[in-house]
């Protein structure tokens, strides 16, 4: 019996399919390459996060979560959530919401009309001098006060710890290149003075606008820097939410 010869492939089959392996290969290679190039991108990141933190400075070791016996000395989870809740609170003064789900509040009045104070910025640089000093006696009086009402539990906090947080406010003022931001010279005021500073050299909402800036920033760096404060932070988040589930 004779046995039926194999047929020889196809010539143009054999290239299509050594192009499609050829294909596959330069495609994995490249996925390879770029996920290595990722992982070094990622690793830079938090290396460049780290390098804008206060991790390295010892003066946040005599901060974070120290107590004495129970009660706290230092910055702890209600420091924390006083700082994210003034985040929020001058998030919602310039924009007028702190989050996209949330309906706009446009709190200052000036002829008749509701501003945010991002968009007092903007109007100030159109009115007439006449216009500027009733603004500035009336709306931006009530902006400053605003700020001021939701700043004083905060300055209560860190009274007895003012003089390290002022050490870090300089440095964040030279790693940021903000040697000019007015946080500066406000947080090195003496105790209970800081507002008398501030309504004399906050003179315009962008001038204020910007201060909030330099606060947000600076509170932000602040919260990255103090884990243990941050993790009995997030116990009684926790606590908190299996209480009223």
């Amino acid at each position: 019996m004779r046995v039926a010869a194999r047929p020889m492939p196809d010539k143009g089959y054999e290239m299509v399919c050594a192009l499609q392996a050829i294909r596959w290969w330069t495609i994995m290679i490249v996925v390879l390459i770029a996920l290595c190039f990722l992982a070094a991108e990622s690793l830079q990141a938090v290396a460049n996060k780290q390098q804008e933190i206060f991790f390295k400075n010892p003066v946040i070791h005599k901060l974070d979560g120290i107590k004495l016996g129970s009660a706290s000395i230092g910055i702890d989870g209600p420091t924390i959530h006083d700082m994210l809740w003034l985040i929020k609170q001058m998030k919602i003064m310039v924009q007028g919401t702190a989050d996209r789900n949330s309906p706009v509040v446009k709190k200052y009045e000036f002829e008749g009309k509701s501003y945010t104070l991002g968009e007092l910025v903007k109007l100030e640089d159109t009115l007439t001098p006449e216009q500027r000093a009733a603004f500035n006696g009336t709306t931006l009086h009530i902006a400053r006060q605003d700020f001021e009402v939701k700043t004083h539990v905060f300055l209560i906090q860190i009274r007895t710890l003012k003089a390290l947080v002022v050490e870090l406010i300089d440095e964040w003022c030279e790693t940021c290149h903000k040697q000019d931001s007015l946080l500066k010279v406000w947080g090195s005021q003496e105790v209970g003075t800081e507002f008398d500073y501030f309504h004399k050299h906050v003179s315009s909402a962008r001038q204020l606008v910007q201060f909030m800036a330099d606060l947000k920033d600076f509170l932000t760096k602040l919260i990255q820097s103090c884990p243990n404060a941050w993790e009995e932070f997030e116990a009684h988040q926790k606590e908190y939410a299996k209480k009223h589930s």
